[in-house]
């Protein structure tokens, strides 16, 4: 089964050249959302959602603001940053706000492939991590034992 991406692009340009790249190049199944509002209305209602990559420009709520929501309501939502230029100041704060990556438009084919599967592997290794945190938190320790 596909992996279910959102992908959050205002521009209709950009949208439908980033989904031909993702659905029929990479593989993976698209849901779009027009902006901000939307994707969050969409990321409520959709929980196979598994990554969501984020146009930084988009009328009523831009992607920085989309993610620090996203951080709050779906912590463990992979989130890559998409912008049309090279902005350090804004890459920094969504490296901040827990972006998996930051990525220039038009991406690259291979870019965009490695940093999906990077943000789902490091995904996926947190979530392990926490399920083996909370096992071992009924562990008893050495002196415990003793």
């Amino acid at each position: 089964m596909p992996i279910t991406v959102l992908l959050a692009e205002d521009d209709p340009v950009q949208q439908q050249m980033l989904g031909l790249l993702l659905e029929k190049k990479l593989g993976y199944h698209l849901v779009h959302a027009h902006g901000g509002k939307e994707a969050l209305e969409i990321l409520d209602r959709r929980p196979e959602i598994q990554l969501a990559i984020l146009d930084y420009h988009m009328p009523e709520m831009n992607g920085l603001e989309l993610l620090d929501i996203c951080r709050q309501r779906y912590p463990a939502l992979p989130v890559i940053m998409l912008t049309g230029n090279r902005e350090v100041d804004v890459i920094v704060k969504a490296m901040k706000l827990g972006a998996s990556d930051f990525i220039t438009k038009p991406p690259e084919p291979e870019r965009l492939r490695v940093s999906i599967e990077n943000a789902l592997k490091v995904n996926a290794l947190q979530q392990e991590f926490s399920r083996l945190k909370k096992k071992d938190s009924g562990a008893f320790t050495f002196d415990q034992i003793i």
